[in-house]
């Protein structure tokens, strides 16, 4: 059982690292690229795989640890529902507004929100073990 936590912990650390790193090239191509909403629409599949793979990971830690919530898992899981419910809201103006102004300073501050509370989780959670 010990091993599973061990492997659970280090794909869920690495997914959320990938999802860091996925957020900082589509907040390069929203602040630097003309072209951004299309590079986008290919990027954010990866970026959500990688979000979706941090959430399954989170659950089998949480089932392991017999559902022992923390006030780090509490955190974990509210910054999971902000970053799900405020991809929603990108994806709502995405498929109104696709190449508006709007949209990117919608997502410039989507991505910077994401990094920022990905970031003080991270370091508040491993501050806590």
């Amino acid at each position: 059982m010990g091993e599973l936590l061990k492997s659970a912990i280090f794909y869920h650390s690495l997914s959320v690292g990938f999802m860091l790193v996925v957020a900082f090239i589509n907040l390069y191509f929203i602040f630097y690229s003309d072209d951004f909403s299309k590079k986008i629409k290919m990027i954010n599949p990866i970026y959500y795989m990688f979000f979706a793979s941090a959430g399954f990971t989170g659950l089998i830690i949480l089932g392991i640890n017999q559902l022992h919530i923390t006030h780090a898992v509490w955190m974990m899981i509210t910054v999971f529902l902000i970053i799900f419910i405020m991809s929603i809201k990108l994806y709502k103006v995405y498929k109104y507004q696709p190449n508006t102004t709007y949209y990117r300073i919608f997502a410039k501050k989507k991505y910077i929100v994401d990094i920022v509370l990905i970031l003080v989780t991270m370091s508040l959670a491993y501050m806590v073990k």
